[in-house]
């Protein structure tokens, strides 16, 4: 389904879905996966729902899936370029972009410098600054690296176990130093966006009301009975909302509105 495609340099695992009756005239979807994941997860979550009318595009950022590493990959900035260079070398079209956890921050950061680039967002279980992160709920630095890199998804590391178990402890120092957007960076982000989250985050609930009350054109979703793997958890749910949203991504008109006035 995938193969390796040259970006910049780079070589990048690539998955490119869709079926004939949304393979032409609709703005491509982007699926951005989360940290220590790839590509895939969110492809087959989608593979009979969006699918149908979405062309689906992914990519296993540097250091992540089948991709290999490179220097300096592990850091938000350099996952906003990569998905950047992607949509430009790639895509060579606007896209809407699907964002889950670390992909959402990415997603933000290129809302925020290519802002052409992206008509909408939906950022899935993510945050804009590292202090919204519980980070209590995390294991330690070496139990993150020792179960990754026993993983299905470490093993899929073209350098092997012991690069999987490096990236899992540099992606645990990531989450402890950054994204570091604040909401004034947010205010000024005009991408039409639903910012979506299970009731069960390890993200602060204060930080995801926040994230949603300073983007300009905003719209705010709570899965119920979902952690941070509501994607996993209810497929149906979050594929609903998420095809509801990007139908009107604009500020919809409603019967009685109070922010949207």
């Amino acid at each position: 389904m995938g193969g390796y495609y040259s970006i910049r340099k780079r070589e990048i695992w690539v998955e490119d879905r869709a079926s004939w009756t949304s393979r032409e005239g609709t703005t491509p979807l982007l699926l951005l996966h989360g940290g220590l994941d790839h590509s895939a997860s969110l492809l087959n979550a989608f593979d009979q729902t969006l699918r149908k009318t979405y062309r689906l595009v992914a990519f296993d950022r540097s250091g992540h899936g089948r991709s290999p590493v490179v220097a300096g990959c592990f850091t938000y900035e350099d996952m906003a370029e990569q998905t950047l260079a992607f949509i430009a070398d790639y895509v060579r079209e606007p896209v809407n972009i699907l964002g889950a956890s670390d992909g959402a921050a990415a997603a933000l950061l290129v809302a925020q410098s290519a802002p052409t680039a992206v008509k909408a967002m939906i950022l899935g279980g993510g945050n804009f600054h590292h202090e919204g992160l519980l980070t209590h709920a995390l294991p330690s630095r070496a139990e993150l690296a020792d179960n990754f890199s026993r993983s299905s998804v470490g093993q899929l590391s073209p350098e092997g176990q012991s690069q999987a178990a490096m990236n899992a402890m540099a992606t645990w120092d990531m989450w402890h130093t950054g994204p570091t957007l604040t909401t004034n960076d947010l205010e000024s982000i005009n991408t039409p966006t639903l910012v979506l989250i299970g009731d069960d985050e390890p993200i602060d609930l204060k930080h995801s009301v926040a994230l949603y009350e300073s983007l300009p054109q905003a719209q705010f979703a709570v899965i119920p009975g979902a952690s941070h793997g509501a994607l996993q958890e209810k497929p149906k749910i979050y594929a609903h909302l998420v095809a509801e949203f990007l139908s009107n991504p604009s500020n919809p008109i409603t019967q009685d509105p109070i922010r949207r006035r």
